[in-house]
């Protein structure tokens, strides 16, 4: 799985040469590779794939349902507190 311009990791262990291959992240984008947004991309996918979507007919119709969904939450975190 080596290619030519990888970055390599090489180590000694009992004799033996082992390389591997190390890929660069730009540290802009590191945030992606953070294990909680991982955990958050797989439960999106996991979603996506029960059918758990919403569908908008426009942008306004869109922030209204999260304005309101917004607003149920907050009103549920008062109650808790």
């Amino acid at each position: 799985g080596i290619e030519e311009g990888d970055f390599l990791d090489v180590k000694v262990k009992d004799g033996q040469l082992i390389l591997s291959v190390k890929k660069l992240i730009d540290n802009e984008q590191a945030w992606f590779w953070t294990k909680r947004w991982q955990e958050g991309e797989k439960a999106v996918d996991e979603n996506i794939r029960q059918g758990k979507v919403y569908h908008f007919e426009n942008v306004d119709t869109a922030i209204s349902f999260l304005e309101a969904s917004a607003s149920k939450k907050t009103k549920s975190a008062k109650k808790l507190a």
